[in-house]
């Protein structure tokens, strides 16, 4: 597990890799069937119960977790394991495609297009709340999976003003913010050059598979004829070869 800072915080944003279970997920768009395992490393709730997350906390402590539905019950777990309090639900977040149309995934007993964002406390952090009119109701494009739209991190600095605040299993990197994940960017600095770690993926069958890698950037870049597009390499991949994707860390001396 990757070491956790030695830190204190008053605000805790947290996106857990919740387990799916077996089996693909039907989308909506003619967009593939997807399997979660496959975009990045999951956790068994018991695993994610489990970190030390006490240890990051302030006394006067707001935690808000992305949560499906799916995983109501199990987000109530990880949150009273964690030290905190269920309150509320911060920040329902209706996803639409980049052409404005409504996303739809298919559950077990409806179509879903809404993720919630829960909001628990620990201690008495009302007294940080900095306004009152902080809507709960967030509208943004469904971009790459899992990224989260990045308005949730600016109403939460502007619900509780500039404290020390940290996100959990981030897949980049937020000014403002501290955070802590397997799949984020590392800078480095290396006898004067510059050198960035970027996220990737490999296939699990390595060399015998003939799509070897894909490096994401701002803009996604790739190794080899793949296309540059994550969401177009990552079909090609699964239609020629199956295999699963492992995360993989690419360096780029710049």
């Amino acid at each position: 597990m990757l070491e956790l800072p030695d830190k204190k915080y008053n605000i805790i944003l947290a996106d857990p890799p919740w387990d799916f279970g077996g089996g693909g997920v039907y989308q909506d768009n003619n967009r593939p069937v997807r399997e979660t395992k496959k975009q990045y490393q999951l956790m068994k709730t018991k695993d994610i119960c489990e970190l030390p997350i006490k240890h990051l906390s302030a006394d006067d402590c707001v935690l808000f977790m992305w949560s499906t539905d799916q995983h109501l019950n199990d987000a109530l777990k990880v949150i009273e394991a964690w030290g905190f309090r269920y309150s509320t639900v911060g920040f329902y977040w209706v996803k639409h495609t980049n052409k404005g149309n409504p996303c739809y995934n298919v559950g077990c007993w409806t179509m879903k297009s809404v993720e919630l964002c829960l909001l628990a406390i620990k201690g008495k952090p009302v007294k940080f709340k900095k306004k009152r009119n902080i809507k709960q109701l967030v509208i943004a494009e469904r971009t790459k999976h899992s990224r989260k739209p990045d308005e949730v991190r600016n109403r939460i600095v502007a619900l509780l003003g500039d404290l020390p605040r940290i996100e959990l299993f981030a897949r980049e990197r937020c000014d403002g913010w501290d955070c802590w994940g397997d799949e984020l960017p590392r800078h480095l600095e290396l006898k004067g050059q510059k050198m960035i770690e970027k996220n990737g993926y490999i296939c699990e069958k390595g060399y015998d598979c003939q799509w070897k890698c894909f490096a994401l950037d701002k803009n996604g870049f790739s190794f080899g004829e793949i296309p540059s597009d994550y969401n177009a390499w990552k079909q090609w991949h699964d239609k020629k070869c199956g295999g699963r994707l492992i995360p993989l860390k690419i360096t780029e001396v710049l």
